[in-house]
């Protein structure tokens, strides 16, 4: 009896860490503990240990490459995790309770209620504590810059529908609607060029349709000419 409760316990012993040794940390795993994780190869191992810290696992589309679909396959996985971290508040955080938001041609200026982010002027720090917002897709908003609506948010490169779901869920992003009128003159530019470039497109393209099965027409009407007068030379031959 003693004999089995010894083996009993040397295998509790040896299992339970093993099992606990299982879950892989991404803030504090070693390259070589990281690759174990589905779609982290090396070379995402290194651009992982780069971005170092994630509050989440969803700060992992930080990573170029890993999009919605490849986050779904690394939490169902369920090898990774994340130890609970907080953020640190910048001195700035600290002394502001609410954001101010200048509107120009206006004397009076529009506050935000205590804790919205207005994505159109908040610092990358501010971004940062938006729901799965790290510091690359803080500064990527920032080169994005102006915002008329959240659902603007899916121009940003790494943000897709799950994530944007996400911010609208976590009620802590805001932007104030504006006019296309209000936008910097070189992007309101590149905007036109590429509606215009789009026009052309789907003009040129049922043109070109046209031309391809307009020859194609012509062709077979010639080749059918040849062999009805090859036909015809032999009828009489």
């Amino acid at each position: 009896m003693r004999l089995k409760l010894y083996f009993f316990t040397a295998f509790l012993f040896f299992i339970f860490p093993a099992y606990a040794a299982e879950k892989i940390d991404i803030n504090t795993a070693s390259s070589e503990n990281l690759i174990k994780i589905i779609h982290i190869g090396e070379i995402r191992a290194q651009e992982l240990i780069s971005l170092r810290p994630f509050y989440s696992l969803d700060d992992l589309i930080r990573i170029k490459g890993i999009g919605e679909k490849k986050l779904e396959d690394i939490k169902k996985q369920g090898l990774a995790c994340v130890e609970p971290l907080l953020r640190p508040k910048t001195e700035s955080e600290q002394q502001i309770p609410y954001l101010e938001i200048p509107i120009s041609g206006e004397e009076n200026e529009t506050q935000l209620e205590p804790g919205l982010i207005d994505i159109n002027n908040a610092p990358i720090e501010t971004l940062q504590k938006i729901a799965g917002i790290g510091p690359v897709l803080a500064q990527r908003i920032i080169d994005e810059r102006p915002f008329y609506s959240l659902n603007d948010l899916l121009n940003v490169k790494g943000i897709g529908e799950m994530t944007l779901q996400k911010i609208k869920e976590q009620g802590l992003a805001w932007v104030e609607e504006k006019e296309i009128k209000n936008e910097p003159s070189e992007k309101l530019a590149a905007k036109i060029s590429n509606t215009v470039e789009n026009k052309k497109n789907r003009i040129e393209s049922p043109v070109s349709v046209f031309l391809v099965a307009m020859a194609v027409a012509i062709f077979s009407s010639f080749i059918l000419m040849v062999l009805k007068l090859r036909q015809k030379n032999n009828f009489y031959t």
